[in-house]
């Protein structure tokens, strides 16, 4: 199994790949995942949900920097836990701060702290 966690408006954040087949939308509550770390993914997605601009789609964004490393930051803590507790799986995480796919936390840690 695959997962991206890749937030998209209008969609849970965690996408599921088996056997090298397309990616589906997955609400995370149907993982078997901690209660916390079911939390966190939730609220984590509301605050990428609230940036979305209905009026101008395109102008879509978060406030200011700052809330955008703020949410990188929660993301990589919700990466890391995902990674914890499904040893077994692939994960992959999309950085909207970086604007790429990453496949080890380590290499986006390092990438964020070297900027």
């Amino acid at each position: 199994m695959n997962i991206k966690i890749s937030p998209e408006y209008g969609c849970f954040p965690l996408w599921i790949s088996e056997k090298d087949e397309i990616y589906s939308n997955v609400n995370h509550y149907d993982l078997n995942f901690s209660e916390d770390l079911k939390k966190n993914i939730e609220n984590w997605n509301i605050k990428f949900q609230q940036t979305l601009n209905k009026e101008y789609p395109p102008d879509s964004s978060f406030g200011s920097l700052t809330d955008l490393i703020e949410f990188e930051n929660e993301g990589i803590l919700v990466w890391r836990d995902i990674n914890k507790q499904m040893s077994n799986v692939n994960v992959s995480y999309f950085s909207l701060l970086k604007d790429r796919y990453y496949y080890n936390l380590d290499e986006l840690i390092s990438e964020i702290n070297n900027a």
